[in-house]
């Protein structure tokens, strides 16, 4: 039975191609109207979720590795050095001095990151892609049921037209036991039809309904890069008093 069901699928299907099938719509215009704002927060929530996992700048399973593999760490690391090997030929040497101050200081701001960069993950980036990939697993599942009844009630009502269409020209009496069974066959499709229809219908809703769980996510984002900048300004300008210090005692 589902494989013949899946055979009478494929022919509307091959028929709609070429435009010998009849196909019905599988929305109302109000859930073509629902569809696309769907569309559009899932799409927003897509860009969102790839750009924010791409914008991470280190990895790392624990809180020391992920800031050793910034960029700002190698910077901080490298100007600590140079200014190490500066200092041990000439240990008056200001610029030497600055340079190992001014890594140490790229490493602070390369913790802080590693810190925002560890939260973002565990508090946006991950949970946003679960949200995203339960909502649309549900979504387009409901999706291909609601295709197939559709698929189903055009192929049934095209066998019943055929019938009806037979029964002109041949045996009328035993086609109308065809047809009759047949009718029955378009009820039964039609009804399982709608009822996907508001499945569907309610998959939707409940997406749309999940909207502000999406913004609270992105709002959260932001409020941790603004934590993260503060916290980075107010490390840097700490540090500022000691460099011009220095650099005014030489």
């Amino acid at each position: 039975m589902k494989t013949m069901k899946r055979i009478q699928r494929i022919r509307q299907q091959g028929l709609e191609l070429v435009g010998r099938g009849d196909k019905s719509d599988a929305l109302t215009e109000n859930l073509v109207q629902i569809e696309r704002k769907v569309e559009g927060i899932r799409n927003g929530a897509y860009v969102t979720h790839k750009k924010l996992l791409s914008s991470l700048q280190g990895s790392g399973a624990t809180m020391e590795k992920h800031t050793k593999r910034l960029p700002i760490y190698a910077v901080g690391s490298s100007l600590k050095e140079a200014g190490l090997q500066l200092c041990s030929a000439d240990n008056k040497s200001a610029f030497g001095q600055i340079l190992e101050m001014a890594g140490q200081a790229e490493q602070e701001m390369a913790s802080q990151i590693a810190h925002y960069e560890i939260m973002l993950s565990n508090d946006v980036i991950n949970p946003l892609n679960t949200m995203l990939e339960d909502d649309t697993k549900k979504v387009d599942k409901t999706r291909k049921r609601l295709q197939k009844a559709r698929l189903d009630m055009d192929s049934a009502r095209g066998r019943l037209q055929a019938a009806e269409k037979q029964a002109e020209k041949s045996n009328r009496e035993y086609q109308m036991g065809k047809i009759d069974t047949l009718k029955s066959d378009v009820d039964e499709v039609t009804k399982k039809f709608e009822d996907c229809q508001d499945a569907y219908a309610t998959e939707l809703f409940t997406f749309m309904s999940r909207e502000q769980l999406y913004t609270e996510k992105l709002l959260d984002f932001v409020r941790k890069q603004v934590s993260m900048l503060k916290q980075g300004v107010a490390s840097l300008e700490g540090m500022l008093p000691t460099i011009e210090k220095k650099m005014s005692s030489n």
